[in-house]
Order: structure tokens, then sequence, then C-alpha cells
């Protein structure tokens, strides 16, 4: 969704503050009538949510730059391994998580779906334009070791609804002042019904989809097992999608998602 709304707006720092904006605000609303329209505060939820929405507007960002500078296909090559690699190793080196073969197996079998996925035509990486790569495996993967931290830290916090509701607000609300900043610069920005929907369908999906991983987190799932089924899960998810477009999945590419398939049932291998 995000490259489709790039390619009709353009890809400016104001650009990606206003996608923060406009998608967070369906966002916020949804999660606001799954918590029964209640707010809830404390000092620790409030600087958890503040340090994941700067590295949520810091994410867009440089997702929008580097969707104009690099192959797409690498684009999401590292975001994906960045979001389950970070986890995954803060699960088992400062929570104890147990690295068991099974997960091992899975995270490898992953990897190499991941692999599977690169489209060397989707794009050509410009001069400069590699760091994106890093910086988006960080970012991305910042996310949900932010999430755990907030639900095994042991200070007064709200529930999960509570964090993400918070989150959202301040994203919306750093946008919303950073915006401030641009007005009159020359860098117009022409709304249309197709992005303002891109946008909003974007916001909700990403604030649910948050959402629902920090209760699972709270749960007691861990870390180096959820995001390598979210990772995979995605993979799966995108080749299924991919038979509705235009473009449909290569051999390439159902071969990465049965590789995928394969790597999240050896999770059931009790060892």
């Amino acid at each position: 969704m995000k490259d489709v709304y790039r390619s009709k707006i353009g890809s400016s720092f104001k650009k990606s503050l206003q996608f923060s904006l406009v998608s967070g605000i369906p966002g916020l609303i949804a999660l606001f009538l799954i918590n029964g329209l209640v707010f809830e505060f404390t000092w620790f939820t409030f600087i958890m949510a503040l340090i994941k929405a700067l590295s949520g507007i810091c994410l867009a960002f440089c997702g929008f730059k580097a969707l104009g500078m690099i192959n797409l296909s690498l684009y999401s090559l590292f975001m994906m391994l960045g979001g389950m690699v970070l986890p995954y190793l803060q699960g088992i080196i400062f929570y104890g998580e147990p690295m068991t073969f099974a997960k091992g197996i899975c995270f490898t079998l992953i990897c190499v779906s991941l692999v599977l996925t690169l489209d060397k035509k989707r794009g050509k990486t410009t001069v400069g334009g590699g760091i994106y790569y890093v910086i988006i495996f960080i970012l991305n993967g910042m996310s949900g070791v932010l999430s755990k931290y907030f639900t095994e830290a042991d200070f007064d916090k709200t529930s999960p609804a509570g964090f993400s509701i918070m989150t959202s607000i301040l994203t919306i609300t750093l946008s919303a002042i950073l915006l401030l900043f641009f007005v009159g610069n020359g860098d117009e920005i022409k709304q249309t019904p197709l992005t303002l929907t891109i946008a909003a369908s974007n916001g909700i999906l990403n604030k649910l989809a948050n959402y629902f991983l920090v209760v699972t987190l709270a749960n007691g799932i861990e870390a180096s097992i959820q995001y390598s089924m979210v990772t995979g899960g995605v993979i799966l998810m995108s080749t299924l999608i991919s038979y509705f477009g235009k473009k449909k999945p290569t051999v390439k590419v159902l071969i990465s998602a049965l590789i995928a398939f394969v790597a999240i049932f050896t999770l059931l291998i009790p060892f």
C-alpha cells in the first residue's frame, strides 16, 4: 500500500508525514473502539509510546525515500528480516527464551524463503541508496523489540490497547507538529479519494496488527516464535494475494511460499 501511495503522491519528508497523519487517524479510531472508548495513561507507557512513535515516523520517511532509490524486492527483504531477526534475538538473549532445534530450523527456512523472493528487476539501487537497507532493517525490527520490552518490563503500564492508542496519538501529534514547519514551502500535496482510501486502510490494518502482536506477547507467546510465524505468514499471504493481481506468482515465489509454510509447521517439533 505504501508504495502505491508513494507512486501517486511522491516521497518527500512532508509527504511521508502526511501519510503518517492521514493513516493514523482511522487506525486510532479503530483502537479506541476495541478498547471501549477508554483512554489509559501511565508515564512508562507514554515514554515507550513516544519512542515507538518516533521510530515509526522515521521508518515511514526512510521507507518513502528508499522506495524511490532502491530495489523494491530488497526493500521488502530487509524490512521483513529486521522485523523477524531483532525480536528473535532479543527474546533468546535477553529474556531467556529457549533456543530449540525447531526454532533454529524455522528461522533458517524463513531466511531462505525470503531470499528466494528477491527480484533483481524490480528497481535498481542508486548510489547512496544502500544505507536505507540497514536503516529499514533496524527500524522495522525496533517495533517488535519495543513491544516485547513493554510487555516484559516491571513498571506501571497500561493494557496493550492503551499502549497502542498512546502510540497512535503521539504519532498523529508529532506528524501534525512537524508538518507545520512545511506549511507554504511549495511542496503541495493533492489528495484523491484513492490516496485517502489507501492511507486509511493502511492505518487501520497496521494499527490492528501491531495491537494484536502486543496482545499475544503479553499473553506469553515467545518473541522468537511469534515473529518467525508473522514473517512466514506475510510470505504466504503475499503469494495468495498476488493471484488476484496482474502479476501472477512465479515458480520461485511459489517455492518460497512452500518453504515458509513448512517453516511455520516446524515450530510444532517438540525439541
